[in-house]
């Protein structure tokens, strides 16, 4: 099955940039897992969150950075602005 992805992204020197829309459904935004851990930099948005698995959600700083531990599950959860981030593998 092919899914439409809720963002746009570009990769840069073995980086991803990816931008979320704030125009997008919220239901596009699905619970999943990541292959491997992640470092994930917010370059720019506004009241965006991110939920792990039995936590609760907390706002994301724009120059703020976060780790994503490898086949853990989380979420995204709309902000007020588009969300523009970068991603780091660590493999």
């Amino acid at each position: 099955m092919n899914s439409i992805r809720p963002y746009k992204e570009i990769n840069i020197n073995n980086k991803k940039i990816r931008k979320f829309s704030n125009t997008l459904s919220e239901n596009s935004l699905k619970w999943h897992r990541d292959k491997n851990n992640r470092k994930i930099t917010v370059i720019s948005g506004k009241n965006w969150k991110i939920q792990f698995e039995n936590k609760i959600p907390f706002e994301i700083i724009e120059g703020c950075s976060y780790n994503i531990k490898s086949k853990n599950w989380h979420r995204l959860i709309k902000g007020s602005s588009d969300l523009i981030i970068e991603i780091e593998e660590i493999i």
